[in-house]
């Protein structure tokens, strides 16, 4: 009887903590979950206590985690570095923003998100609110107030479900575009970073990203390889933790040599942040910093990423694909009965981190599809890495404080490139196989008006179109904007 309940138990701990399809109305982030087996079981045999309850779902979605810690997961979950260091460094330069509170409370986020999604979600700053503060077009206050006004126009989207309405009126060709100019965008400013170092007469030198990129290519190469040997893909998984201890190696040598050591210092974890801010910080962070973010983090962080977790991981689709989903998105048109991720959950999720943790400083964050792309490529697939990652930033923040500033800005740009190029890479792909589905799903189809190769046509020239304004102008709503207008109008689509 005891082999039989520890088999139970195996059983029902297999599943992860993700949201249940069949409820389009709950609340995001608390929905009813797979692990949930286990804690109607407890509650069947007597136990009714709501908070036993609670716990007992807690410590099995722990053990869960736990479980799925392998070292792939740690090294994917380095894969969004080479994005997230060169913005936090460069914005704690800049003192735009409080450096101990920023770190600590990104690791948070990355903490929580991994215990509720089984997916490697990432969390970057916000990269247009990024980019001006760190120009010098917005101070700290503005900066937090802008992530203030982020957080309550991501809450409104995902309640009142107008995250929606944006996905109904953006084409899924609108979408691989985008996923493809980024991606490539990422790669560029990777093989840049690069470009501009010297060939081999320093330790942070093109050489070293050279042999880096052709050990980390022959890497994922072995991984994704299902004819490889056992135990070469017990070993290249490691290659993204391989990246980072090079990396912290050589930023240690380079701070002792260049004597920032005795800078270092420790700073609270929490700054009360609104206090600070004055009207005209408010109505900075409103105009110049919140409403051109919008429709960047509406796109990239929760349409691309939600269609881009779809493509990465198949097996945490819920049930069976919505016939409506294949006919009109490709895969991810209306909120689909199988989707790995609601857009309803992450716009929330979005919103809620930032409204909540800007003001006691924060920097403002969002999910990104490039940095999903890169842990993917490093082998990250649980919710498990993200956690490990978050609890490691926490650390380095209680512990390191604003110091962490120094040993960022000496990590090996040799590195962060190869590790940004190879995360554009996976998204570029990535976008390039969505709109070849989308092609191929109206090759059949036609309009009164087009016949299937004229719809085919219009699909690539949308996607290059889209991929070829983020490239020249450096900006993701931009490319959006002219490729809308010339998308077909999805008259077809299914109503959620």
């Amino acid at each position: 009887m005891v082999n039989s309940r520890l088999e139970a138990e195996e059983q029902e701990e297999i599943l992860p903590l993700e949201t249940s399809p069949e409820d389009d109305h709950g609340s995001p982030l608390s929905r009813p979950s797979e692990d949930e087996p286990s804690v109607r079981s407890n509650s069947s045999s007597g136990n009714r206590n709501p908070f036993t309850r609670l716990r007992g779902g807690i410590f099995h979605r722990l053990r869960f985690l736990c479980r799925n810690l392998s070292l792939s997961e740690i090294s994917g979950s380095f894969g969004d570095l080479g994005t997230f260091i060169p913005l936090f460094v460069a914005l704690g330069r800049q003192r735009a923003i409080y450096v101990t509170p920023a770190l600590f409370f990104a690791g948070l986020t990355n903490a929580i998100t991994g215990f509720f999604w089984d997916v490697p979600m990432p969390v970057q700053p916000m990269k247009s609110i990024s980019a001006l503060a760190i120009s010098g077009g917005l101070n700290r206050d503005e900066v937090t107030a802008a992530g203030i006004w982020m957080g309550i126009f991501m809450v409104s989207a995902g309640v009142t479900n107008g995250i929606e309405f944006v996905n109904r009126i953006v084409p899924a060709s609108v979408v691989a575009g985008v996923q493809l100019g980024v991606g490539l965008s990422l790669a560029i400013h990777g093989i840049q970073m690069v470009a501009e170092l010297p060939f081999w007469s320093a330790p942070d030198c093109v050489l070293l990203a050279i042999v880096a990129g052709i050990v980390t290519i022959y890497s994922v190469q072995q991984q994704d390889n299902s004819t490889s040997s056992a135990t070469s893909r017990r070993l290249v998984p490691a290659i993204g933790l391989s990246l980072l201890v090079t990396a912290l190696v050589l930023a240690v040598i380079k701070m002792f040599g260049n004597d920032t050591v005795e800078s270092w210092s420790w700073d609270p974890i929490v700054e009360l942040a609104i206090p600070g801010i004055s009207k005209s910080d408010w109505m900075g962070g409103l105009l110049e910093g919140a409403i051109p973010q919008l429709p960047l983090t509406t796109l990239n962080s929760v349409i691309s990423v939600c269609a881009l977790a779809h493509t990465l991981f198949p097996e945490k689709r819920h049930g069976a694909p919505s016939t409506r989903d294949n006919a009109n998105h490709g895969e991810d048109t209306d909120e689909s009965l199988d989707a790995v991720l609601s857009r309803r959950e992450v716009a929330f999720s979005v919103g809620i981190f930032n409204l909540l943790a800007c003001p006691f400083g924060a920097m403002p964050t969002c999910h990104g599809a490039g940095g999903l792309a890169g842990q993917h490529k490093f082998g990250a697939r649980h919710g498990s890495s993200i956690v490990f990652l978050g609890c490691l930033k926490m650390i380095v923040a209680s512990t390191v404080g604003v110091a962490v500033v120094d040993i960022m800005d000496a990590f090996p740009l040799s590195i962060l490139g190869v590790m940004l190029a190879m995360a554009g890479q996976e998204l570029a792909l990535t976008g390039l196989m969505l709109s070849l589905r989308n092609i191929s799903s109206v090759g059949t189809s036609h309009t009164p008006n087009q016949s299937g190769p004229a719809l085919m046509k219009d699909q690539i020239a949308v996607s290059l179109l889209t991929a070829i304004v983020i490239l020249g102008t450096k900006k993701t709503h931009f490319g959006a904007s002219p490729a809308s207008g010339q998308a077909t109008p999805p008259t077809n689509r299914g109503q959620p």
